[in-house]
């Protein structure tokens, strides 16, 4: 018996209508435990953005903790021998919410690759994730950077690991006053603060803002970035029609665990952004494994307000 899936609240249609999408790319469920250790999440809260996180004691005194993030767990136990591992998931998370100052349960919707990721291999994991943004709404903005941008930025600039997160700052608030300032305090030509501008004078129309990219391709790290994001662009619009993608550098995680392609979703109801992911080798050489990996994950939660009741 088919489903109408249009009938089923918000997070259900979703989850169903992906579970097919990504059974049909490859992935498998993958199911977990609802905590931790607790030494897993002190020893990377800067992945967390939070040091906030809901801890006990087993029967056996040691410290345990009610997860606050999915990837870690699945990074922690990816298999060596295993070359690719596709995997989906369904899971709660437990965070704490500073505007309630408490805990939530958020339910997420998420999927990670760990393996030799190819180019084709990114342009899917975005094409996915930019396909659970149109079940939830039409009038959706799926926003792709790359974390090049800002090492190259960071690099042409000169900028010492002093200064580097105020350079950051600027860039997430698209000031390139302050940005310039920086600069000129740090003896960045004139050259290259001119070829930024032109980065932070482009529109976030996807083809524009990579054109002013190489324009301003100043190092190997925004050319790679260039490269990259083009050919994930193409990969994506052989598929779907690529309407609602955005390129905006503004987008930054942390640069100890990603590389590479990042991004955000946005979808009409909500303020904030309802899904992120991206590229996070890095994380993987925390934990030893020489690996690539790239994911995200989708709020369920925050779904509610689409149901017809709301």
């Amino acid at each position: 018996m088919l489903i109408d899936t249009n009938k089923l609240q918000k997070d259900e249609q979703v989850f169903l209508e992906m579970q097919q999408l990504f059974q049909s790319k490859g992935y498998s469920l993958y199911k977990m435990r609802r905590f931790e250790e607790y030494s897993l999440y002190l020893e990377n809260k800067k992945f967390l953005n939070g040091e906030n996180v809901i801890t006990f004691n087993d029967t056996h005194g040691k410290l345990m903790a009610l997860k606050p993030d999915v990837t870690l767990s699945i990074v922690k136990n990816a298999r060596a021998e295993d070359n690719n591992q596709k995997v989906y998931y369904r899971e709660s998370v437990y965070r704490f919410d500073p505007s309630s100052s408490s805990f939530k349960e958020i339910n997420q919707l998420g999927l990670e690759y760990i393996g030799e990721i190819t180019l084709d291999d990114m342009g899917t994991i975005c094409y996915l994730a930019e396909q659970a943004l149109s079940v939830i709404d039409s009038k959706f903005v799926f926003a792709i950077s790359h974390m090049g941008i800002v090492t190259g930025i960071i690099e042409a600039m000169g900028i010492s690991l002093e200064n580097r997160d105020d350079v950051i700052k600027a860039i997430k608030s698209r000031n390139y006053e302050q940005l310039k300032e920086i600069g000129l305090k740090n003896g960045t030509s004139e050259d290259v603060l001119n070829k930024i501008k032109g980065i932070f004078d482009a529109p976030t129309e996807f083809k524009d803002s990579l054109k002013a990219l190489k324009e301003a391709s100043f190092n190997n790290d925004i050319k790679v970035a260039v490269e990259e994001l083009e050919k994930v662009y193409e990969s994506i619009s052989k598929i779907s029609k690529g309407n609602n993608i955005r390129l905006d550098f503004t987008i930054i995680n942390d640069i100890a665990y990603y590389n590479g392609i990042i991004f955000q979703g946005f979808v009409s109801k909500l303020p904030r952004a309802i899904l992120s992911g991206g590229r996070y080798d890095r994380l993987l050489e925390k934990f030893n494994k020489q690996k690539g990996a790239m994911g995200f994950a989708l709020s369920l939660s925050d779904l509610a307000v689409y149901n017809p009741n709301v």
